[in-house]
């Protein structure tokens, strides 16, 4: 047995006794987890990219749709019903070379009707999935809150298994964030943002859909876009390259970002991405359990700030006036990171208890995705940034705190666009475990 199968195999164990407390707590018999189904775009025959259901993916590595998953307290192998049918337009999911069937009772069925013919009586049964209408003609109660809410509490606790995933994820990124990193350096007069995004998955070797989620590589004044996914194939005199990008390992996400500035791009842009991959690493060794995200959030502006006045983008005032003003938040308009899993935004980040009850909304910042004190085994991103972004920026010039800005050296630097730096963190009791850096030191 290798080292990840036993791993998977203690993480099965650890869900079936997770579940079995939650459903006796929660009254249920049991529980049918759907796979998912095929998302069809509007009035068109073509399905966008499938992703399982999380609560599917937590149990089952499998990644194709319609697949039910059964777990009653006491069973020790849930039973998978596999839906794989005889079909000539597309190959059929396969368990041909899976290492992890072992663990369940597979029954597979070649008709949709038979999945749930399989499963018998299924009273006092909830459901978790897309297929609610079908739950309830079978009389299963369809996404219960409750439930749902302790299973996002502990899901949002990462076993070792998952970590290993977690990890191998991020080495796989990492093949293609160094493989980015010198076709950027390879280009003079010109770059082409399609080049690196190719360059990136042939290094993998990937497709788009191992993908955790679209690919971000914006050159020059591009990487100042959040969410920027367009793929120009030629872009004049590229000075800086901002990539986020990840993979998939069994279903689970890497999140990465780093940026990159020519020895010829502007020497204050150069300074600050040197200061922001410090202030990173600052926030990084203050993560633990117990520490609270929303005073990590406030602590990674009060560095920028320090930082923004230092290099003199920001002047007459100090870092808490620069702070309450807001001013820090027109050049880090994003929180601070996010918990991170099957899902890129895992869930819980601001869920306070298993009941689901959730953290008021800070005031100050209310778009926070993260807000409790964190846990021991829970993974997040730590990713500051600061961006040189117009439709904000502009917003400041004629606002009675104009005179708090340089406008000046502003008006150069928003040609370099913007930056960011982002691990996957490990958070340990006393500690925490960078499961990127061992990859991609920077």
């Amino acid at each position: 047995m290798t080292d990840l199968a036993k791993l998977f195999n203690e993480h099965v164990q650890q869900r079936v006794q997770t579940y079995s407390s939650i459903l006796n707590d929660c009254q249920f018999d049991g529980v049918v987890i759907s796979a998912g189904v095929p998302h069809v775009y509007f009035e068109d025959d073509q399905e966008a990219a499938f992703h399982p259901n999380p609560h599917f993916a937590h149990w089952c590595p499998e990644s194709s749709p319609y697949h039910l998953l059964c777990i009653k307290p006491g069973d020790k192998k849930p039973t998978l019903v596999f839906y794989s049918p005889d079909d000539y337009w597309h190959e059929p999911p396969s368990l041909a070379h899976s290492d992890w069937t072992g663990h369940f009772h597979v029954v597979m069925v070649k008709d949709m009707d038979q999945r749930w013919q399989q499963l018998g009586s299924l009273s006092n049964f909830a459901f978790v999935g897309p297929e609610a209408d079908e739950a309830r003609k079978r009389q299963l109660i369809a996404n219960p809150r409750n439930l749902l809410a302790r299973l996002d509490w502990q899901r949002a606790l990462k076993s070792p298994y998952e970590v290993r995933c977690l990890e191998l994820a991020n080495a796989l990124a990492a093949k293609g964030h160094k493989a980015v990193k010198d076709t950027f350096a390879g280009f003079k007069q010109t770059g082409s943002e399609l080049a690196l995004h190719l360059a990136y998955l042939q290094a993998g070797p990937m497709s788009e859909t191992d993908l955790s989620y679209n690919s971000i590589i914006g050159i020059n004044e591009k990487s100042a876009f959040l969410h920027y996914h367009a793929k120009r194939q030629h872009v004049a005199n590229p000075q800086t390259m901002l990539i986020d990008c990840g993979a998939l390992y069994r279903g689970y996400c890497a999140d990465i970002t780093r940026t990159f500035a020519k020895d010829s791009a502007h020497p204050v842009f150069k300074e600050i991405l040197k200061g922001l991959d410090s202030i990173q690493l600052k926030l990084v060794d203050a993560v633990k359990a117990d520490a609270s995200f929303l005073s990590l959030h406030k602590s990674c502006h009060e560095q920028i700030a320090e930082l923004l006045l230092q290099v003199g983008v920001l002047k007459s005032c100090d870092k808490h006036t620069a702070v309450s003003q807001n001013l820090t938040f027109n050049f880090l308009p994003h929180g601070l990171g996010h918990m991170l899993g099957i899902q890129v935004h895992d869930v819980a980040g601001k869920q306070i208890n298993e009941r689901g009850d959730e953290a008021p909304p800070d005031q100050e910042f209310p778009r926070l995705r993260t807000l409790r004190p964190l846990r021991s085994n829970e993974v997040i991103t730590i990713e500051p940034g600061i961006y040189f972004i117009p439709t904000l920026l502009d917003k400041c010039r004629n606002a009675d705190s104009s005179n708090y800005f340089n406008w000046r050296l502003i008006d150069e630097l928003i040609p370099f666009g913007g930056m960011r730096i982002e691990d996957n963190i490990l958070v340990l009791k006393d500690s925490r475990e960078n499961l990127t850096r061992k990859f991609i030191p920077f």
